[in-house]
């Protein structure tokens, strides 16, 4: 299993001062609010650091050059567990994301993405199943557990028709 990607500077700065091959604890994720959930206790070997500056490939903007700040690879649970890209910023999730830092993903069981539709068009192509997870945060698709202020109700889809 691969995941793609989690932002954390915090973590990358713990993964870049071990080295590769070092082994790291820490609390990753949810970080920037409270909103997104609480930060993850993980142990992982760091597999690969990168400067996390790659090309496009794939449907959307093909053959621009992106950055996501340094990368961090960290595989979690040995080399048949999970592996975890880690990044400095926020990214958008492509395949080409899981390739330039090693990761061929039609060769994973499973993949995770934190993406609420952008990844479809490059994604659905090569998995034989989409399975969303309505996860704590801005793109969950039930409404009513955001914490809407100033808006004129009733409002559809929040309240029912009258």
């Amino acid at each position: 299993m691969a995941i793609s990607t989690i932002s954390d500077p915090e973590v990358i700065a713990q993964a870049v001062a071990a080295g590769v091959g070092e082994t790291i604890t820490a609390h990753v994720g949810g970080k920037r609010d409270s909103f997104h959930g609480d930060p993850v206790l993980l142990t992982g070997k760091v597999r690969m650091i990168h400067e996390g500056l790659f090309r496009r490939r794939g449907p959307m903007a093909p053959g621009i050059v992106q950055t996501i700040g340094r990368t961090v690879v960290l595989e979690i649970g040995g080399i048949d567990g999970i592996e975890l890209i880690l990044s400095e910023h926020r990214a958008t999730q492509r395949p080409g994301v899981f390739r330039a830092f090693g990761i061929e993903p039609t060769e994973r069981q499973a993949l995770v993405l934190k993406s609420a539709a952008h990844f479809r068009a490059a994604f659905e192509p090569i998995a034989s199943t989409v399975i969303e997870v309505d996860a704590p945060g801005i793109t969950s698709p039930r409404l009513e557990r955001f914490p809407y202020q100033n808006i004129r109700r009733p409002l559809f889809p929040l309240d029912p028709k009258q």
